[in-house]
């Protein structure tokens, strides 16, 4: 199913707790009705916060007091959550703001439509890049007005080569928009969330468990192991529903995946039938980071010296793929890694492309364990977070970024925090020691 299908109803999550409104979060929906108001002095406004603030709450809030808002979200799951707890349909930013391509034509989302509503709602604006809220603009221009909701703390959005010359890596919207901010995360949130708060207050591993029941183990499990990988893999492999499998370097991902693919029975090079698969970048009416499962494939011709083929996907659509992964022409990587294949002659390339109406193939690699970039806008009932020895205290990985806000802080806490919020109810931390 495309992200331009209507999205099926939402997996069962429990609905959020009652509280009662905070002043804190009073203030922030008066700040939005105002702003709204007096919109012509500012197309966008912005509510962060991180989580457990209670900003879904607050949208479901927003959506009764605007009923003819779009609601919307950078990625189809975080669109599925969002619908399931507004209750009312919700849509990815990217089906609303633009048409599908079409069959041939270039090979990223380009044509704008014009917008269903005089204001949209997008949760997880985390993961806005630079190319989509330059596009959002232009709505603005005519009149649009945005909400843009989430948590400036996450990791800043994959952009491109020359987006990152332009804004540096640390890009977020949030630098760009004003807005209210939620700081208090409820006094009765979980182990996760209290674990999760603890990185992003220290910039640390929270070493320390924090279990909400011990029956089912709800809550934030710590364990520090000889084999983080083996590990991970069997925690993943006994409780398989609903679970996210979470490391940081692309290569431990790879042996990852392959573990699983191997104890699960499937040795073939490519997927088979049931897998899922992971798109590595926008085109053909996908998005980068989006989870499909694979139903088969079917020859297509080489590209250029691009291998290629129709990968099936459940609900029968076929979208062309490259498989053979950022490895050619002796680069680091491996065959279905989700890098870009190599390319003898690019202008050639897309000549072909064009003379065979052609969409871009898109780079997909195994869907199983997962980078927390690929994870983000995501939420699955547990999550498994796992570093190898070593991991936690590289260089790079505990590497100085900015904040929206300006102040400094690690790599390494925004990427841990990413990676633990993805739960709603049990997140594990397996670390290499």
């Amino acid at each position: 199913m495309s992200l331009f299908d209507l999205i099926p109803p939402a997996p069962s999550y429990p609905a959020p707790p009652s509280f009662p409104w905070t002043v804190e979060q009073l203030n922030v929906l008066d700040a939005i009705t105002e702003w709204y108001a007096h919109v012509d002095e500012g197309c966008f406004f912005s509510v962060t916060g991180p989580a457990g603030t209670g900003k879904t709450t607050l949208v479901r809030e927003i959506v009764t007091r605007f009923p003819s808002a779009l609601l919307t979200a950078m990625t189809g799951k975080a669109a599925l959550r969002l619908q399931q707890l507004a209750e009312r349909p919700a849509s990815t930013l990217h089906a609303k703001l633009y048409y599908p391509p079409k069959g041939g034509e270039d090979l990223r989302f380009t044509r704008l439509r014009e917008s269903e509503s005089n204001l949209v709602i997008t949760d997880e604006a985390s993961m806005c890049t630079p190319a989509v809220f330059r596009d959002m603009q232009v709505w603005a221009s005519s009149g649009v007005s945005f909400l843009l909701v989430g948590d400036a703390f996450q990791l800043p959005p994959v952009i491109t080569g020359q987006e990152l010359k332009e804004f540096g890596e640390d890009y977020s919207v949030f630098a760009h928009v004003d807005g209210g901010e939620l700081k208090t995360v409820m006094r009765n949130a979980g182990g996760v969330l209290r674990a999760a708060t603890r990185v992003r207050e220290t910039g640390e591993i929270c070493r320390q468990s924090d279990i909400d029941d011990v029956a089912t183990k709800n809550g934030y499990e710590f364990m520090q192991v000889r084999h983080p990988t083996e590990t991970a893999v069997e925690e993943y492999l006994a409780d398989r529903d609903d679970h996210l499998l979470v490391t940081w370097r692309n290569a431990v991902r790879m042996t990852a995946n392959k573990m699983i693919r191997e104890r699960l029975g499937h040795g073939g090079p490519l997927p088979d039938e049931g897998e899922p698969v992971l798109i590595k970048k926008n085109g053909q009416g996908r998005l980068n980071g989006e989870i499909v499962i694979c139903a088969g494939f079917e020859a297509a011709e080489p590209i250029d010296t691009m291998q290629t083929m129709w990968m099936k996907v459940l609900g029968g659509e076929k979208i062309l793929v490259s498989f053979e992964g950022g490895g050619g022409n002796g680069r680091e990587g491996e065959f279905f890694d989700g890098g870009q294949p190599w390319v003898e002659n690019w202008k050639n390339y897309h000549i072909i492309l064009r003379k065979k109406c052609l969409p871009e193939p898109l780079p997909v690699t195994w869907g199983y364990a997962l980078t927390a970039h690929a994870a983000q806008g995501s939420q699955a009932r547990r999550t498994t977070v796992f570093l190898c020895g070593g991991d936690d205290r590289s260089k790079h990985f505990r590497k100085p970024t900015t904040l929206p806000s300006g102040e400094r802080t690690s790599f390494a806490s925004r990427w841990l925090y990413t990676s633990m919020t993805r739960s709603t109810m049990r997140t594990t931390m397996i670390v290499g020691g």
